[in-house]
């Protein structure tokens, strides 16, 4: 396989303006419809899935700018830090999001921690000044896995 060529498509390479992705692992349902819902703002590809399980299948075929992945991950094999930690080896930023920031300070993380509930627009502005090229506006793509709710 050519480094050269983007893991998102055939056609480009990375330097060439692939569309942006955002990966968002998220358990709660309705969390996970309100993160996509707010980072489709961004003009940006956004696959969300529910399990750290789904996160790394996905991860395997395609290049994720950045990684949203919640703290507390209910009945996955990982906790939120464990997945950030797998998504940063990957090369790919991760930021962890919970109801509380201290709460993901507290369980030793060092990473960016951001409030989610209520707080999508300050995501959303990280986001923004973390992948600068991305345009305020644009043509979304949304991709809910799993059955989750339709954006």
């Amino acid at each position: 396989m050519n480094e050269d060529v983007c893991l998102n498509c055939d056609d480009c390479t990375d330097a060439e303006g692939c569309p942006r992705r955002i990966l968002v692992v998220d358990d709660n349902e309705d969390e996970l419809y309100m993160l996509t819902r707010g980072l489709s703002s961004l003009g940006v590809q956004i696959d969300a899935v529910a399990t750290c399980a789904e996160a790394v299948e996905r991860m395997r075929t395609t290049h994720y700018d950045v990684a949203v992945v919640d703290l507390i991950l209910t009945g996955d094999y990982w906790t939120g830090i464990e997945m950030c930690d797998y998504v940063e080896k990957a090369g790919t930023q991760a930021i962890l999001v919970c109801s509380e920031p201290r709460l993901g300070r507290a369980f030793g993380s060092s990473r960016t921690v951001m409030q989610k509930a209520g707080r999508t627009a300050d995501i959303v502005g990280l986001l923004r000044g973390m992948m600068p090229q991305v345009a305020p506006a644009g043509t979304p793509s949304i991709q809910m896995l799993r059955g989750s709710r339709q954006a």
